[in-house]
């Protein structure tokens, strides 16, 4: 958009805006006209007479104007002299911006012409509804070359079609044309404006403008507040949009002040403040504060709010409370009321309660939408009703028009709860229906892979190429990373250099499972080359990423390449998690570097204390014969830090099985079995071998009873320790 001519201040008399008229290329202030009610009264033109003349008259132009391909200048010429009121209405009232800049253009033609700010507004507001930029900037520069001064209303019309077609900068450089204008804003501009902001998500501006409006008399001491409860109503929303809470209470607690009306918008808007807050407590006194006024009282967008807040707050057991008392107050229901309960009640498996809403939701005939029944579906999935989920998707697939997204809405449920039938038959209902997108297939392969069926997946995303429905960015990771978990390493090649050849890059996520897979298979190289790759294109690492490359290196024991790769994450700006620590700790375990592990255990349990990393810093101590400082440990981990678990209490068995501490291996035993420790196989194994050194054969016999109860199925181990208990019974 060009810029707009320099700032010009224009000095409004005041009667100019009532009448909108100055005398067309006057290099004069034009004089002052007569009011509108001293014109009426001398013409006669107020009588009921002469106004219901005036409508018939307007009507009838307006007709001839609607009437398909009518020529505007035909009409208007054939419609006599036409007094400025009568020109605004046939202007507003056209709906097609070629009609109105033909109306407008025939306006300026006319003998009497004087340019009226009112008609332009009405031209601006049309031409900005219509997207047509260059026409409105057109129409505004020969505006102010008329020496038309914009009112309050012309910047408040252009800031709102500029806002509400996202064109945010247009919309601000106006607000600020109006001040450098000498233009001040009134209260409704300042709420328009900040009905901008807030719908760009502009909170400091917003609060710019609104706080603006308070100012302090210095003479006597008081404070000039906005008057419009609307002004506001939209900064309590706004704020409650961001959760400042104290914020909104602020603007509340002013409103009271200055003796605005509070409205049922006001504490509708507080409410959910307060619900977004957690405190429901509050909310609910609003509510009953509500009840005892006599100029607002609580209506459907109430009673919502305090739904949507009680679900967000997991107070399910009040929901039912609730409608009883929107029902109770003589408030219906809506379409978001039903559609809340459902999805809440959906969502927690409460089948009968949702059930029963969606007939009282149809019975009161409100329409129930795709997404609503998808809702329903999931439901059904989720409590293993999967029949009666198959019958609801059939009902809503008899109806016909169905949404790719509902599709792919329905596909997923089943997807992600390993219904692969359900999921294919729905996958080839969609491609008869003609509806072959890639989202249908990314789902399909996401089945399959839930169900790890690898294979399967990679043949439908072949199938994509020849069903004409050509696999995206989205298709392309999902399928990497799918071979990343099927470690179907090949295929995963062949892919790598497809997605090289389509132009796309691998995201992120996708990148970290081939890294991690990668050097889960041993080739940590080609893991290297794939990080390295990543960064090349643009994408940043993550914690994640450099965590799976660090871990590559620690299983290869590239002691070198993982510190440099610590050391890199660090300079990235990520703080190491235990998860990073542990991968070190593995290496120097692998390594044998004692001292290098204890240090990064360190810094684990300054972290939190983490079992992986506890486990193996036992392991190393025990593998390097420092018995000692295995005990401290375990002992440590007896009193929570980080707990016992059923690995470091085999490994103690172990320690103190083959150093002949019968006592010390006993008690382990004791505590795995006190604390419920023995469930795997090893345990067990551990157990029994410990019983059996100690000369315990009851006991290890009981221990093998108690491992065939747990469907546990015996190893080498178990068997050596069998042949040992008969030995010693002398069998």
């Amino acid at each position: 958009m060009p810029q707009f001519p320099g700032a010009r201040r224009f000095v409004d008399t005041g009667q100019q805006c009532a009448t909108g008229k100055i005398a067309r290329n006057s290099s004069r202030r034009p004089q002052k006209p007569p009011g509108r009610k001293e014109w009426e009264s001398q013409t006669g033109k107020n009588s009921p007479r002469a106004r219901k003349q005036h409508s018939a008259h307007v009507s009838s132009i307006l007709a001839a104007l609607a009437e398909r391909n009518s020529s505007v200048s035909l009409v208007l010429d054939r419609a006599g002299r036409l007094e400025s009121r009568e020109l605004s209405r046939i202007l507003s009232e056209q709906r097609d911006w070629r009609k109105a800049i033909e109306v407008f253009s025939w306006f300026q033609r006319q003998d009497n012409y004087e340019a009226n700010v009112f008609l332009y507004n009405i031209l601006l507001r049309t031409l900005g509804r219509a997207a047509k930029w260059e026409l409105l900037q057109k129409y505004w520069s020969e505006m102010l070359g008329e020496r038309v001064p914009p009112t309050i209303f012309t910047y408040s019309i252009l800031v709102d079609v500029h806002g509400r077609a996202g064109m945010k900068d247009e919309a601000i450089r106006f607000y600020r044309h109006m001040i450098e204008s000498g233009v001040e804003p009134d209260e409704v501009m300042v709420s328009t404006y900040m009905n901008l902001q807030r719908r760009f998500g502009d909170l400091e501006e917003a609060e710019k403008a609104f706080w603006g409006l308070f100012s302090e008399n210095l003479v006597d001491g008081t404070t000039k507040r906005p008057e419009n409860p609307e002004t506001f109503n939209t900064m309590i929303s706004f704020y409650g949009e961001h959760a400042k809470f104290a914020e909104a209470s602020k603007v509340f607690a002013e409103m009271m002040k200055a003796g605005v009306e509070l409205t049922t918008v006001t504490f509708n808007a507080m409410i959910h403040v307060y619900g977004k807050a957690g405190r429901t407590r509050e909310a609910e006194l609003l509510v009953t504060k509500m009840k005892q006024r006599k100029d607002c009282c609580p209506d459907v967008a109430t009673y919502n709010s305090l739904i949507e807040m009680y679900v967000k707050n997991d107070k399910l057991e009040l929901v039912s409370g609730c409608l009883e008392r929107m029902r109770d107050s003589g408030v219906s229901p809506d379409q978001v009321t039903f559609r809340t309960l459902i999805s809440a009640y959906a969502a927690n498996n409460v089948v009968w309660k949702a059930e029963a809403l969606v007939q009282e939701m149809e019975g009161s005939g409100f329409f129930i939408d795709q997404a609503m029944y998808t809702v329903m579906i999931a439901m059904y999935v989720r409590a293993r009703d999967v029949s009666k989920a198959e019958s609801v998707f059939r009902f809503l697939h008899s109806r016909g028009g169905l949404e790719v997204s509902t599709y792919v809405g329905v596909m997923d449920v089943y997807a992600e709860h390993k219904c692969l039938d359900q999921a294919r038959e729905v996958f080839e209902l969609a491609k008869n229906a003609g509806l072959k997108t890639p989202s249908l297939y990314n789902v399909m392969m996401k089945a399959y892979g839930a169900c790890d069926r690898f294979t399967d997946a990679v043949t439908v995303f072949e199938a994509m190429e020849k069903d004409g429905a050509s696999p995206n960015e989205a298709s392309f990771n999902s399928l990497i990373q799918l071979l990343c978990k099927g470690r179907l390493l090949e295929i995963l090649q062949r892919v790598l250099v497809l997605v090289k050849a389509a132009g796309f890059k691998p995201s992120l996520a996708s990148c970290s499972s081939v890294v991690s897979f990668y050097g889960d298979m041993g080739r940590v190289r080609e893991a290297e080359r794939v990080f390295k790759e990543m960064l090349a294109s643009g994408v940043e690492a993550d914690v994640i990423c450099y965590s799976a490359l660090l871990n590559a290196y620690a299983e290869a024991g590239f002691a070198r390449e993982a510190q440099q790769t610590l050391d890199s994450l660090k300079a990235a700006g990520f703080v190491p998690d235990t998860i990073v620590y542990t991968s070190m700790m593995k290496l120097y375990s692998n390594l044998g570097l004692t001292a290098e592990a204890e240090k990064i255990y360190e810094e684990i349990s300054r972290l939190s204390p983490d079992v992986f990393a506890a486990n193996t810093m036992l392991n190393l101590y025990i593998k390097s014969g420092m018995f000692t400082e295995a005990e401290q440990l375990f002992r440590a981990m007896q009193r929570g830090k980080p707990g016992l678990n059923e690995v470091a209490c085999t490994m103690m068995l172990k320690l103190y099985r083959e150093a002949g501490k019968i006592e010390q291996g006993l008690d382990v035993a004791r505590v795995m079995s006190r604390r419920f420790l023995i469930t795997d196989a090893r345990a067990f194994n551990g157990v029994i071998a410990m019983y059996v050194k100690a000369g315990l054969m009851r006991e290890a016999l009981e221990a093998l009873k108690e491992m065939r109860r747990a469907g546990l199925v015996p190893s080498r181990s178990t068997f050596s320790c069998f042949e040992e208990i008969l030995e010693r019974a002398g069998m």
